[in-house]
């Protein structure tokens, strides 16, 4: 699975009668459960939900004049802080560092999130987070939802906009330094 022949973002590694998929960076600590060599139909399945994953990941347009110069639909994220207040993240790079904590045992931090839409129209848009354990969840009310001309939308608006985030348990299990998630918007 790569973006380019050049360039790999996993890596199959066999090793003590298991299957392990790992980062390109890190062949030791895998990103899901090992698989038994026995069990390769396991391990298809494991690639194509990946294969699947990835794809979603990283779907764009390229042929739409549409959001050419101008992409109509901005994110915010905001953080809870220890006193119960929001804190807009910073984005660099179309990228927001969270901050976590450890809290009833369990390390992560609360955000909520915000869709503006910029342009003079309505537009639909579904909004996605993609955990970095290869799962897919739909962060609006609905899987798409109108945001009307210069309006906004909140995810999880029904259950109260604040969705909880929490380190994976490979990541706690494996000592990574950081988890990387990742949210896409369709319009």
């Amino acid at each position: 699975l790569m973006e380019s022949p050049l360039k790999n973002d996993y890596t199959l590694v066999i090793c003590d009668g298991s299957f392990r998929i790992t980062s390109d960076h890190d062949y030791i600590r895998p990103l899901i459960e090992t698989v038994p060599t026995q069990k390769t139909d396991a391990l298809l399945s494991d690639l194509e939900h990946i294969s699947r994953w990835v794809h979603t990941k990283t779907f764009q347009n390229d042929q739409s004049t549409f959001f050419k110069d101008n992409p109509y639909i901005s994110v915010e994220v905001y953080q809870a802080q220890s006193d119960g207040t929001w804190r807009l993240m910073d984005q660099v790079d179309d990228a927001v560092t969270l901050d976590t904590h450890k809290a009833e045992g369990e390390w992560g931090g609360n955000v909520q999130i915000k869709l503006k839409n910029t342009s003079k129209r309505d537009l639909y848009c579904a909004l996605l987070y993609l955990p970095n354990n290869f799962g897919a969840i739909s962060l609006l009310d609905q899987d798409s939802m109108m945001i009307p001309a210069k309006g906004e939308l909140w995810a999880w608006e029904s259950e109260g906009r604040t969705i909880p985030l929490r380190l994976e348990e490979h990541t706690i299990d494996y000592n990574w330094a950081a988890e990387l998630h990742h949210l896409k918007v369709m319009v």
